[in-house]
C-alpha cells in the first residue's frame, strides 16, 4: 500500500509544476504585451477569452474535472495576466519609470492593519522598489504629507459600496492641488476582534472607525448592550484592544488586521452587504500620463450655474458624446453656502476627442471645472462563459423610500406607451431582457445547507444563472413543511458567497421585507401575495429586482396593475413571471397560460418569464413547458430541482432531479 507521505510528496512535487507553468505563462504574458505596444492592441481581446474558456470547459469535461472549479481558476489567471499587461504597458509608457532603488513613501489613515494599510500593500505590490508607510490621523493630515513632500503617494478611502461616499474625502479633494493618478477596490471583511475568545453578550463596549460601524449597522442592532466608540481608525481601535487588560472589550476590524495585534475574530462576516468592497483613489504631486491601450478613467469637479436645467445640460453633454458617466456625487463648496461642487467620474481617457470636446463645451456652461487627474481603471471586466458552453457540456461531465412617482402620466408606468423600449434588468453579472435569456433554479423550499450546495453546483457546472428557495413557504395545508424561516437566510448567504452566484427567496410578509432585502439578490413576490398591496408598495422602496408571479385567479391587466404598484414607488426592476391560472379542470393544479407570453409584449416593457412547475403534476412535463416559452420569446425560466425529489419535503411531483436538469439545460441552450 502506498504511504501517505509519498503520496503527499508527489502532490507537492505537482504543485511545484504548476507554480513554474504559471511563472512560465507570466513571462509569454509579459511578450504579449511588449507585442501589444508595439502594435497598438488593446489589452483585452474579449472573443479571444471566451474561445478560451470553451476550449478548457471541453479539455475539463475530457479530464473529469468540474467546470465551475476551471472556470473560476482560469478567470483568476486570466485576470492576474490583464493586471500584468496593463502596468507593463503603463510602466513602458510612462515618462518616468520605477529604476530607482529609492522607497516609495506612502501616506495612509490609521497604523498598520487597517484596512487603508492593507490597500497600500495590495497597491504597490507590484513594484521593484520598497515601500515606506506612513500611517496619519486624518484625511488632511494625509494630503498635507504628500503636498509637503514628506511623501510620494498617499492612498484615500472614496466610497463603500455599503455605507457609501465618504465625504470628509470628497472635502478635501477641494482643497489640494494633488492628482489622481490610480485606484483599487479592496474586499471589507468585519469582524468582532477580542484579545481573549469569549462569547459576544459578555463584550459591553466595542471601538471603531464610524465607517465600519456604519456598515454593520444591521448586525450590531442585534446587540444593543454594546456601547460604542468612535475612533480615528479602525488600526487604532484594535490597538486599544491589545494593549488593554479589560475583557470586555472589542474592536470591529478585519481579521487580516486583528492578527498583526494579537487579536482574534469572535464573529465575521457582519456587514450589511454581502460583497462589501471599500475604493481608495492613490493621489501624487504630479498627474499621470495614462496609455491609451489602458482602459482609463477621468475624474473632474464642475459647478454649473443655479438656474433650471443647469446640471442636466452639462450631463447631456458627456451623453451627446457617448461618455459613459459611473459616478455623480455634489458637495457643499466650502465656505460658499447653498453652493454646490459636483465630483463626476467618467470611464474615457481625458486626451480621448470625445472628452477633450466635452470639456471644452463644459467650460461655456460651467462657472467651475477642474480635472483631478486621469487614471488606469482599476476593475477588470469578467469575460463571459457563454451560457450554451456549460449547458451543453456531456452529462458525464458533471459532478453529482423614495417618493412615489406622480400618477399625473399619460399611460401606466408598466405599459408600452410609457416605455416603448424593452426593460432589462442586471442581476449580478448577468442581464435578463431584450434577448438575454436567464434560468433560475434551485429547491422549492430549502431544507439544509448540503441541499443548496448540491443545487448551486448544479446550476454554476450547468450555465444557469440564479439559485432560488424559499424560507418561508405558503401553503393552504397547515400541516406541511413551511421552511426553515429567517434561519434559512444566512444558508442562502453562505452559498452565494461560496458558489458566486445570486440569489433569490419569496417574501410572504412586509414585517420580513428588510432583512430579506439585506439577505439576497432577488425579492420574489409570489402568486398569493400578488395584490397584497402594503407588501408592493414596500418592496418597491427596495432597490433589489423583483420576481412578481401573476395571481392564480388574476388576468393580464390586474397583474400588470399590480406591478404599478411598485413601480410607481421608483423601482423599475420589476419581472414579471407567469406560473399558471385556476381553471374548472381538476386534473392539473392549474393550467399554464403560454398566451400569456405573447400578449403581455405587446402590453408591457418588463420582462416575462415562465415558471412551469407550479403547473404540473409530474415533472416529466416541466421541460416541454419551458422549452415552448423560449420559443415564444420569454425572458427566461424558473425551475425547481433537487437531489433527491421523491425525499423533497415539498414539491415532490414539481422538481426536477440533476439528469432531467442537464438534459432540459441542454434542449434550452440549442439552436440559441
Amino acid at each position: 500500500m502506498t504511504d501517505l507521505n509519498h503520496l503527499r510528496q508527489a502532490i507537492s512535487a505537482v504543485d511545484r509544476d504548476i507554480l513554474k507553468q504559471i511563472a512560465k505563462r507570466k513571462q509569454l504574458t509579459e511578450q504579449v504585451a511588449h507585442y501589444k505596444m508595439q502594435h497598438q492592441l488593446p489589452v483585452r481581446d474579449l472573443p479571444r477569452e471566451e474561445h478560451l474558456f470553451t476550449n478548457l470547459i471541453e479539455q475539463a469535461n475530457q479530464l473529469q474535472l468540474s467546470s465551475q472549479f476551471v472556470t473560476q481558476l482560469f478567470r483568476l489567471i486570466i485576470e492576474d495576466s490583464v493586471r500584468a499587461q496593463r502596468h507593463w504597458l503603463q510602466q513602458h509608457h510612462a515618462s518616468h519609470n520605477e529604476a530607482s532603488s529609492a522607497p516609495i513613501r506612502v501616506a495612509f489613515l490609521g497604523n498598520k492593519g487597517s484596512y487603508s494599510n492593507i490597500a497600500v500593500s495590495r497597491y504597490f505590490e507590484a513594484s521593484s522598489q520598497p515601500v515606506t508607510e506612513i500611517g496619519c490621523p486624518s484625511f488632511r493630515q494625509i494630503v498635507d504629507t504628500v503636498e509637503q513632500r514628506q511623501a510620494d503617494y498617499a492612498l484615500l478611502p472614496i466610497e463603500n459600496t455599503s455605507s457609501g461616499s465618504i465625504n470628509e474625502v470628497y472635502d478635501v479633494l477641494q482643497q489640494t492641488s494633488l492628482s489622481i493618478i490610480g485606484e483599487l477596490a479592496i474586499e471589507v471583511d468585519h469582524g468582532i476582534l477580542v484579545k481573549k475568545h469569549c462569547e459576544l453578550t459578555e463584550i459591553t463596549t466595542l471601538y471603531g472607525h464610524p465607517q465600519p460601524l456604519a456598515q454593520c449597522s444591521h448586525f450590531l442592532e442585534k446587540y444593543p448592550h454594546l456601547k460604542f466608540e468612535f475612533v480615528d481608525s479602525s488600526s487604532k481601535a484594535m490597538q486599544i484592544v491589545s494593549e488593554s487588560t479589560d475583557a470586555t472589550i472589542a474592536a470591529i476590524g478585519s481579521e487580516t488586521g486583528g492578527k498583526m495585534y494579537g487579536l482574534t475574530s469572535i464573529h465575521g462576516h457582519i456587514a450589511n452587504q454581502q460583497e462589501n468592497y471599500t475604493r481608495f483613489i492613490v493621489v501624487a504631486r504630479s498627474p499621470i500620463d495614462v496609455s491609451t491601450q489602458i482602459p482609463a478613467k477621468t475624474t473632474f469637479i464642475m459647478a454649473t450655474g443655479q438656474h433650471p436645467g443647469a446640471l442636466a445640460g452639462a450631463l447631456q453633454t458627456l451623453a451627446d458624446r457617448g461618455i459613459n458617466m459611473t459616478r455623480l456625487e455634489s458637495r457643499p463648496v466650502q465656505g460658499n453656502p447653498w453652493q454646490e461642487l459636483f465630483y463626476v467620474d467618467v470611464s474615457t481617457h481625458v486626451d480621448s476627442l470625445e472628452m477633450q470636446q466635452a470639456l471644452a463645451d463644459l467650460t461655456r456652461s460651467t462657472r467651475f471645472i477642474k480635472v483631478l487627474g486621469c487614471y488606469p481603471r482599476a476593475d477588470i471586466k469578467q469575460c463571459q462563459v457563454p451560457s450554451q458552453v456549460l449547458a451543453t457540456q456531456p452529462v458525464q461531465a458533471i459532478q453529482d423610500r423614495p417618493t412615489v412617482i406622480s400618477r399625473h402620466l399619460n399611460a401606466p408606468l408598466s405599459s408600452r406607451e410609457h416605455k416603448p423600449t424593452l426593460t432589462t434588468v442586471t442581476i449580478g453579472n448577468r442581464t435578463l431582457g431584450e434577448g438575454h435569456f436567464m434560468v433560475m433554479a434551485g429547491p422549492d423550499t430549502i431544507e439544509d445547507q448540503d441541499q443548496l450546495n448540491q443545487c448551486a453546483e448544479q446550476l454554476t457546472n450547468r450555465g444557469a444563472h440564479l439559485l432560488h428557495g424559499a424560507c418561508f413557504k405558503s401553503s393552504s395545508n397547515p400541516y406541511d413543511y413551511r421552511g426553515l424561516g429567517m434561519a434559512g437566510l444566512p444558508l442562502l448567504e453562505e452559498t452565494a458567497r461560496q458558489w458566486q452566484i445570486p440569489v433569490m427567496t419569496e417574501v410572504t410578509h412586509i414585517d420580513h421585507l428588510r432583512e430579506i432585502a439585506a439577505h439576497v439578490d432577488v425579492l420574489q413576490i409570489g402568486a398569493a401575495n400578488m395584490q397584497n398591496y402594503p407588501l408592493l408598495k414596500a418592496a418597491g422602496n427596495t432597490t433589489r429586482p423583483i420576481v412578481l408571479e401573476r395571481g392564480s385567479v388574476a388576468s393580464l391587466d390586474e397583474w400588470l396593475e399590480a406591478a404599478d404598484y411598485i413601480l410607481a414607488q421608483g423601482n423599475q426592476q420589476v419581472i414579471l413571471c407567469e406560473r399558471g391560472i385556476r381553471t374548472a379542470d381538476h386534473q392539473t393544479r392549474s393550467i399554464i397560460d403560454l398566451s400569456a407570453i405573447a400578449l403581455l409584449r405587446g402590453k408591457t416593457h418588463l420582462p416575462i418569464m415562465l415558471n412551469p412547475c407550479d403547473g404540473v403534476t409530474q415533472a416529466c412535463d416541466i421541460a416541454p413547458l419551458a422549452i415552448a416559452a423560449r420559443q415564444l420569446g420569454a425572458d427566461g425560466v424558473m425551475l425547481n430541482i433537487h437531489p433527491h425529489p421523491t425525499q423533497a419535503k415539498v414539491a415532490p411531483n414539481q422538481s426536477l432531479d440533476f439528469h432531467q436538469f442537464e438534459q432540459l439545460m441542454v434542449q434550452l441552450y440549442q439552436n440559441h
